[in-house]
């Protein structure tokens, strides 16, 4: 078994190189060594987590003979209603590790399993990621803590929401969907990016559809701060339909931007049309 401590170096290093061929340069500092090592890292702390629910549900003793989805699920004993898409994923993840094998030639898609399954511990990957790149940490902490109700999600025990979206969770996801998130900061990095090249130079309103809890709105207007055009914002409008994020996500901008006088906040429903909530056609 490979150790913590050298899990991904190598396929890091040979693929940061390929990226510096591939990627336009203002993308280049996204996907670097440390993040791309850091992927592989968590990669490994899921299958970890994945391989020890598997146990924990009887699931890998209902893969040792061939079945689809729901007829592994079905041996395990779990609720069909909550478990056949969660199922259906973890099947198709272990095949890709070579844990299962899937049989073709059928209208379905059957597993087997090839062998035991390893028994491997999250807690060292966890660790390394700890000393490696702890800007990380929070993506380890939230999977390791929905981890431990997976299993009675896929009994039906327990409700999808109040798994992930319980009061008692909400902090997690503000540490999770934060800029300071190093898996979850590169969407907004990319984003912002994509934002500040398509903002015609003559400036414009913005809209954001499911501005969560501010972050991607955030490096948005710290990219174009940087390049000195936070002028060319005529308007902001910041929309989220889950009002305790709406909360967090105003006060997180007003704090870091009070002298921009162009805010909107408020919900919107992307279900409904946009000018009956104050949204014109062509007004954004």
């Amino acid at each position: 078994m490979e150790p913590a401590s050298t899990i991904g170096q190598e396929e890091a290093l040979a693929a940061a190189a390929v990226l510096r061929r591939l990627l336009p340069p203002g993308l280049l500092p996204f996907f670097d060594v440390s993040f791309i090592r850091s992927h592989l890292l968590y990669d490994e702390f899921i299958y970890r987590l994945v391989l020890k629910l598997v146990r924990e549900t009887g699931l890998e003793e209902a893969m040792r003979e061939p079945g689809s989805a729901q007829e592994v699920m079905a041996r395990a004993t779990l609720t069909a209603g909550q478990a056949l898409v969660p199922v259906d994923w973890m099947l198709r993840f272990l095949a890709a590790r070579g844990l299962l094998e899937a049989l073709a030639g059928e209208a379905t898609v059957r597993y087997r399993s090839t062998g035991s399954f390893p028994a491997l511990d999250p807690a060292p990957v966890r660790e390394e990621q700890r000393r490696y790149e702890p800007s990380w940490m929070p993506a380890y902490v939230l999977a390791e803590t929905v981890a431990r109700d997976y299993p009675a999600f896929l009994r039906g025990e327990a409700a999808g929401e109040e798994v992930l979206f319980s009061a008692r969770r909400f902090r997690l996801w503000i540490d999770y969907f934060s800029n300071a998130n190093g898996l979850y900061a590169v969407n907004n990095r990319v984003g912002a990016v994509a934002a500040e090249q398509w903002l015609p130079r003559a400036g414009g309103v913005l809209l954001e559809l499911g501005g969560g809890l501010g972050s991607g709105a955030l490096a948005l207007l710290e990219r174009l701060e940087a390049a000195g055009r936070l002028g060319a914002i005529a308007g902001y409008h910041f929309t989220e339909f889950v009002p305790a994020f709406l909360r967090r996500g105003e006060s997180a901008l007003r704090a870091q931007y009070p002298a921009l006088p162009s805010f909107r906040f408020g919900s919107l429903d992307m279900n409904r049309p946009f000018a009956e909530q104050g949204v014109a056609p062509g007004s954004v």
